[in-house]
């Protein structure tokens, strides 16, 4: 149930980033084929349980809320649980995942929201996803055209930017999902909404900031590719900037193909109450065992932007979706396996991200 809180002042921040993930076309002599089917709708399961112990998890799941979509041999997972050693400690999480196969080779695609970050001069208040509450919301698949199509938004409540710190300043970050299906693609639009109407920004000596005050937002994300059962850990990316992370492979035929791409876009727009002014973004991508992605948007002004906007979208590439009545050929493991199994199988590809990564602020002297 969606709850009755409005998100009076928002500022609006699209993951600005491309995520690729090809695997093998379909033949060519099934285009006619193609022509003349509809699209099958994909099927597409929530599930939301409560106080879970799975295997492989240190702490304690209080919550877990997700949605599976299955199209042909892909799955697609979007996912928040609340876990922690304490439920007034615990936190939230974002997790896409993207299971795909690749010349027989299963490859788990993973991007997740860690924890989000204020710039106010000197300062950097950082805070994982300490939420009152979190909601998830869908609408019914439908046409777009030639596509089957849907919305998703994921909704974290309250989070609490200064948590343990004895202020009280809030924000609510909604990601807004709009998934297209093709016969070979799947696109993922995703926009990170980040309300700021119980939002309060304080300076070195815990005073609030002033009116005008400049400030920024970063988004923080980490990526990571796995080949379970195969490979032992993350694959390591091929090649990386600031703006983008690519994971290739070679394959038997000595022809390259990329198995997963980000690019970070840099444009973004900023609005108040008198209409939109067009910026710049920055980013950076540093990899160590995993891979970390930043988001940032400067040039903000307190307590008079009220929305910045940005272009995203994950695009997926994949083998020739089949209809849910069909032969299933071998993917009764996609179809209904439990996402904190799968997560457990995921650990295998990322180091643990510890529930608590915050930047505490800098205390006067």
């Amino acid at each position: 149930m969606m709850k009755a809180r409005a998100l009076s002042s928002i500022v609006v921040i699209v993951i600005a980033f491309t995520l690729i993930v090809p695997l093998l076309t379909a033949p060519s002599s099934q285009a006619d084929e193609m022509v003349q089917e509809a699209i099958p709708l994909p099927r597409v399961d929530e599930l939301h349980k409560f106080n879970l112990t799975p295997p492989g998890f240190v702490s304690f799941v209080y919550e877990q809320w997700y949605l599976a979509i299955n199209h042909g041999d892909v799955m697609t997972i979007l996912q928040a649980k609340r876990e922690g050693d304490t439920f007034e400690n615990s936190t939230w999480d974002y997790t896409m995942n993207i299971h795909h196969d690749v010349g027989g080779v299963l490859y788990i695609t993973q991007f997740m929201m860690t924890f989000i970050k204020f710039k106010v001069g000197g300062e950097e208040i950082g805070s994982a996803l300490y939420c009152e509450d979190f909601v998830l919301t869908n609408t019914t698949l439908r046409y777009e055209g030639e596509r089957p199509a849907f919305y998703c938004n994921m909704t974290y409540l309250g989070v609490d930017i200064y948590h343990g710190e004895g202020v009280s300043s809030k924000v609510d970050i909604t990601l807004s999902h709009h998934l297209t299906f093709d016969w070979n693609r799947t696109d993922v639009k995703v926009e990170a909404i980040i309300g700021l109407s119980d939002t309060v920004l304080y300076d070195g000596e815990w005073n609030e900031i002033e009116d005008g005050e400049s400030f920024a937002v970063e988004v923080i994300y980490s990526m990571a590719l796995g080949c379970p059962g195969v490979v032992d850990g993350p694959l390591v990316p091929t090649s990386y900037s600031n703006t983008t992370l690519e994971y290739n492979i070679t394959q038997d035929n000595g022809v390259p193909l990329t198995v997963s791409k980000m690019n970070m876009l840099d444009d973004f727009v900023i609005g108040n109450s008198t209409g939109t002014t067009d910026s710049i973004s920055y980013s950076w991508v540093e990899h160590h065992t995993q891979t970390w992605v930043a988001h940032g948007f400067p040039g903000l002004i307190y307590k008079d932007t009220q929305w910045v906007h940005s272009d995203p979208e994950v695009s997926v590439l994949h083998d020739r979706a089949w209809a849910w009545e069909e032969d299933e050929g071998g993917t009764t493991l996609f179809r209904y396996v439990d996402p904190l199994v799968f997560a457990a199988l995921v650990a295998v590809i990322v180091v643990a991200i510890v529930s608590v990564i915050v930047w505490k602020r800098k205390r006067a002297a």
